[in-house]
């Protein structure tokens, strides 16, 4: 029988205390980095007519950022964890970031909708 080794041979097994501090010091970096994906959009793309591939770039960027704040979301909203004021935080990133993305998407209907109601209501 060959025994078993561990991977990191300096490995400590982590407490609490050092996890939730690595938590929360990941979800502040992901925080800033969203924060500067707002200022970037706002910068290139409100107000303004952009080119397709920066529509692109902010298409997919904008999405796993969101993807990212909402698992970090998941995470920090366990009762247990012990930063409650991160979760407001990020709940008002998240909240400015669908305000961001409804701005520039309005919820216009496509030319198939625009066909199906006019074949629907026609008087």
């Amino acid at each position: 029988m060959i025994a078993a080794r561990p991977l990191e041979p300096n490995f400590e097994q982590p407490t609490m205390p050092l996890l939730s501090q690595m938590m929360v010091s990941q979800t502040r970096e992901l925080m800033d980095n969203a924060i500067g994906f707002r200022r970037w959009t706002h910068e290139h793309l409100v107000g303004r007519e952009a080119d397709p591939q920066t529509l692109i770039q902010y298409e997919t960027v904008g999405k796993w950022t969101m993807r990212l704040l909402r698992m970090a979301q998941v995470s920090i909203s366990d009762p247990e964890f012990p930063d409650k004021s991160l979760l407001r935080e990020l709940e008002l990133l998240i909240w400015q970031l669908n305000e961001q993305w409804e701005m520039l998407h309005p919820n216009r209907p496509d030319q198939n909708t625009e066909k199906l109601f006019a074949q629907v209501f026609t008087a």
